[in-house]
């Protein structure tokens, strides 16, 4: 997210900069003998033009933000850190995998054993899996078999967590709506869903580092 969030930032500063720059010495008009003019009109609209490039990018960064299921996977994950380093409990957890999510994932959780905190925690390291298509989970037995709405919705993705020089994998299933990804499933990933749900190099793969 904070990758996403800098890149956003970076496209204001190459729309805006040039903009501003090239445009400000133009705003104070200077006509010899007359003294130096301040050009309203020409502020206004370099004015405007700015705001209009921030709107914009400031909505594309929101649809962004809602429409990857990397984002949203990379949500979950840190919700799910806040808990086992203590900075949230599980009813934080709940709520925002509810508020976020489908009735079906919140009857899971209702049910699900609450994560809890691991005592001396102070960081985490995870990987984030790529989109498990339901081309690959139609009719595999380790997978909810749900409705298949496109070639790329439901998805199923998974992180893994290093504890304490433990590896945790947990699983999860998002489906496409007109208001983004949602959470439709999670639980801890079973040993068939690991073989299927592919994970990046532990070496070259990018890796998240949480902390408090």
């Amino acid at each position: 997210m904070k990758t996403t969030l800098m890149i956003y930032i970076l496209m204001g500063f190459l729309f805006l900069v040039p903009l501003i720059g090239f445009n400000i010495r133009k705003i104070w008009v200077k006509k010899t003998p007359d003294p130096i003019r301040f050009n309203l009109s020409r502020f206004i609209v370099i004015l405007l033009l700015c705001a209009l490039i921030v709107a914009f990018l400031i909505v594309a960064y929101q649809q962004t933000m809602k429409n990857r299921p990397e984002i949203a996977a990379e949500k979950l994950a840190i919700e799910h850190g806040d808990v086992l380093m203590g900075q949230q409990d599980w009813e934080d957890f709940k709520a925002f995998v509810k508020e976020n999510g489908t009735e079906n994932v919140a009857a899971v959780l209702d049910e699900m054993e609450p994560l809890q905190s691991v005592d001396g925690l102070t960081s985490i390291s995870l990987q984030i899996s790529k989109w498990c298509t339901p081309k690959y989970w139609k009719e595999d037995e380790n997978f909810e078999q749900v409705e298949i709405l496109s070639d790329e919705n439901p998805v199923y993705m998974m992180y893994m967590m290093q504890i304490g020089g433990e590896d945790v994998y947990y699983a999860f299933r998002m489906v496409e709506t007109e208001d983004g990804w949602k959470y439709d499933w999670f639980g801890e990933a079973n040993e068939g869903q690991r073989k299927k749900i592919e994970m990046p190099s532990r070496k070259n793969g990018k890796w998240y580092t949480l902390e408090p």
